[in-house]
């Protein structure tokens, strides 16, 4: 549905998605229109809601663990959730590389920095990654002793727009790695 592209800016799409599920209460496509529209507005609790909702119907329904797991990654006391539910998902979807990347930052929030690299580098051969998801491939390189290539991925993160209270981090960081 084009309305997964832009449902968040195009008002009609967001009545129709509103219309279908006035019609038909319980079907999936447009609640996971109306999830992302909800998720892409800020309004994570209602999004998360209704993949929660898909979810206890659909339990192995891979596209919505794959975006509540996304969005369980943005709230520190739920990693855990988001990692069991980015792996289950990684099950039917492991060539997904969006999963892969949600997969690779609860794995690093877990200090899995091994599965973290191999998730990131994974899914880089399929989409480039952003500046954050390099960060955490410097930061899980740097915890599995590789320093060469911990430096030379926090420098591309830094070089691709990394949010500032990360790129104090990445600046402290390759700093300590050139005094060894």
């Amino acid at each position: 549905m084009r309305a997964l592209e832009n449902g968040a800016r195009d008002p009609a799409a967001q009545a129709r998605v509103e219309q279908v599920l006035q019609a038909t209460p319980g079907y999936v496509p447009a609640l996971m229109v109306r999830a992302g529209i909800q998720a892409d507005r800020g309004e994570t609790d209602a999004a998360g809601a209704v993949y929660s909702e898909i979810l206890a119907r659909f339990p192995d329904f891979a596209p919505a663990q794959k975006k509540l797991a996304s969005l369980y990654l943005k709230q520190p006391n739920r990693n855990e959730q988001a990692y069991n539910l980015a792996a289950k998902a990684r099950k039917n979807l492991p060539d997904d590389p969006e999963l892969a990347q949600i997969l690779a930052e609860a794995s690093y929030q877990k200090m899995e920095f091994a599965y973290a690299i191999q998730l990131l580098e994974q899914s880089a051969n399929q989409k480039p990654l952003d500046a954050k998801q390099l960060y955490i491939l410097g930061k899980s390189r740097l915890n599995t002793k590789d320093k060469s290539r911990s430096r030379e991925a926090l420098d591309r993160a830094l070089n691709s727009g990394l949010p500032e209270e990360l790129a104090e981090d990445a600046k402290r960081t390759i700093q300590e790695l050139g005094n060894e």
